[in-house]
């Protein structure tokens, strides 16, 4: 994790596998130097996964009973209780573990993009579905990344390697605390891998040319109001120019993408090539407007009209084909970032 410049890492490993004492967190080569080091654990059950992280070591005593009682709600009050967060991990998976529990609230995020593949996770599913649809219902939910790493060695280090996705955190100052309030306060975007672009929204909402508003923030408008969005690709690398832009929204409400929850595959078979990105803009949870990109380090800036009382929410999502063409396409999907939504008139 290291070796790939990453600012913060954390092992989670299955509590059943540590009978439910994580005693890594003791061990002395849990340490970096370099990175900050979150403390966590993944609860691990039969009707689901979740990561629980905090800034230092815990008590896991409640939230391994909570486990073999299979009582989501007794653990996420057991990890909020000692500042913990609990966010639910790949939860449309297939065949395995995904998220079944029925009754639960005041979970702190989603894994809605997990390790690099299509199967056995679902992700594309996570997001378009499992979490729009929490969004929808009038939750503001942050979404992060995780790679699922299980082997350092062997077949499966191959496919699912660390920080493949990125989560990218704003925090105000470098510490694990800071890091923690970022993802709660779902300031976060994701990427697929550490060196890739990554998208950024913001947003103008009294109209004096300041973007004031981020990921994650809530906007309550009196009134109803023209709010100005900006959409940046920020680029990691050294080497990509800056680049320009091409309006496809028109193109896009006339294709058969249009009113499609699942419609990435359509939408680069119409309107990419090979080296080129696709901006997707989401309104509550449905495509609103696209655009080509043509180089990275690009800006877009839009005004929308938000109706008294409308609650609405905007996320980004970043398209494109992945490395060696059609073949890895049909294995990894075409998502290269996303980011989490800025939400207007929902209530706190």
């Amino acid at each position: 994790a290291e070796s790939k410049g990453l600012d913060f890492f954390v092992i989670t490993d299955h509590d059943g596998s540590m009978g439910g004492s994580p005693t890594q967190w003791y061990d002395p080569d849990y340490h970096s130097d370099q990175m900050i080091m979150l403390y966590g654990a993944e609860w691990t059950t039969g009707l689901g996964h979740a990561n629980v992280w905090a800034s230092g070591p815990f008590d896991y005593g409640e939230l391994w009973l909570a486990n073999r009682a299979q009582d989501a709600q007794t653990a996420i009050d057991a990890a909020h209780s000692q500042k913990a967060l609990f966010s639910i991990n790949h939860p449309s998976a297939f065949l395995c573990c995904p998220w079944e529990y029925e009754e639960y609230a005041d979970i702190d995020s989603i894994e809605v993009w997990n390790s690099m593949y299509l199967l056995p996770n679902f992700s594309f599913v996570a997001t378009k579905v499992f979490w729009d649809n929490h969004l929808l219902s009038g939750k503001r939910i942050p979404g992060v990344g995780g790679s699922d790493t299980h082997q350092l060695k062997g077949f499966e280090a191959i496919f699912l390697r660390h920080a493949e996705p990125t989560t990218w955190v704003y925090a105000e100052k470098r510490s694990a605390g800071a890091l923690l309030a970022g993802i709660r306060a779902g300031h976060v975007s994701v990427s697929d891998e550490p060196q890739a672009p990554r998208i950024d929204l913001k947003a103008d909402t009294d109209d004096d040319g300041v973007f004031e508003t981020m990921m994650g923030d809530n906007v309550v408008l009196p009134e109803g109001s023209n709010v100005t969005l900006k959409i940046e690709i920020v680029s990691q690398g050294t080497t990509d120019m800056a680049g320009t832009t091409v309006d496809l929204t028109s193109e896009l409400i006339t294709s058969d993408a249009a009113g499609d929850v699942h419609a990435e595959e359509k939408l680069v078979s119409a309107f990419l090539k090979d080296g080129e990105y696709l901006v997707v803009l989401l309104r509550n949870g449905g495509f609103h407007g696209l655009w080509k990109a043509l180089g990275y380090t690009t800006q877009i800036e839009l005004t929308e009209r938000i109706a008294p009382g409308e609650q609405v929410f905007y996320r980004i999502e970043l398209l494109g084909w992945p490395p060696a063409g059609f073949i890895n396409a049909l294995l990894r999907g075409f998502t290269k970032a996303l980011s989490n939504p800025i939400y207007f008139n929902f209530s706190d």
